[in-house]
Order: structure tokens, then sequence, then C-alpha cells
């Protein structure tokens, strides 16, 4: 889980996406077998054409095969991975950080105002 997040979000690991998306799928039950078994096929396809585990490829070229062809023929746990830790990479503080960024006024509340802006009428 944590290679493919890195894979496709460099950086992913150094804020913590692997307990960050296990917090995820603890409290969606549902999505937790899907996302399973895409990483058993993720795997699967990795060791039939590289003979290691996807975690232990280390060249781009061999992750690039393997996640074109997820890409391909597991489309909606590729699709669906890649949305949840989207999500969750740029939901954390730190990433904010980068883009400078300084986050939602929520929950921090609304700087000027006791009450939050009416929309246009």
């Amino acid at each position: 889980m944590e290679a493919l997040a890195e894979t496709l979000l460099p950086g992913a690991k150094e804020i913590g996406i692997k307990g960050m998306f296990m917090n995820y799928v603890a409290t969606n039950p549902g999505p937790a077998g899907f996302f399973d078994a895409g990483f058993w096929n993720l795997d699967t396809i990795s060791k039939t054409q590289f003979k290691k585990a996807f975690y232990k490829l280390t060249s781009k070229e061999e992750k690039k095969a393997v996640i074109d062809h997820v890409s391909v023929r597991n489309r909606s746990f590729f699709l669906g991975f890649r949305k949840t830790i989207t999500e969750l990479y740029y939901t954390h503080p730190a990433v904010w950080k980068k883009l400078s960024y300084t986050g939602p006024p929520q929950p921090k509340g609304f700087m000027d105002y006791y009450l939050p802006p009416k929309g246009a009428s």
C-alpha cells in the first residue's frame, strides 16, 4: 500500500500515508475488502512479471509496468485507491505548508466575524 502510494504521490510516505489510510479503512470497513483484493492483485501481477512483491521493486520501469497493467485491468481499484490517497494526502497540514496554503477557515472559525458570512442575495 505504502509503496503504491509513494509511487503515485512522492512524499506520501513522509507524512505517514500508511497510518492515514489504515485509519480510513478501519472507520470504513466496506472499502477495506475491496482495497485488500486490489493489493493482492497488484502483488500477484508484480510477482508474475518480476518475481518479487511490488514493494520490493526498485526500478521505476518495473513499477510503471505493474501500475499500467493494474490501471487498465483493475481500473476500479486503481482509481478508487488513487482518489482515496490523494484526498488523504492533500488534507495533511504538512502538505498545505508545501503549497503555501494556510488551511481552511474551519474549524478555526472566521477571523473577522463572529458569524459566518451570508451568501449573496
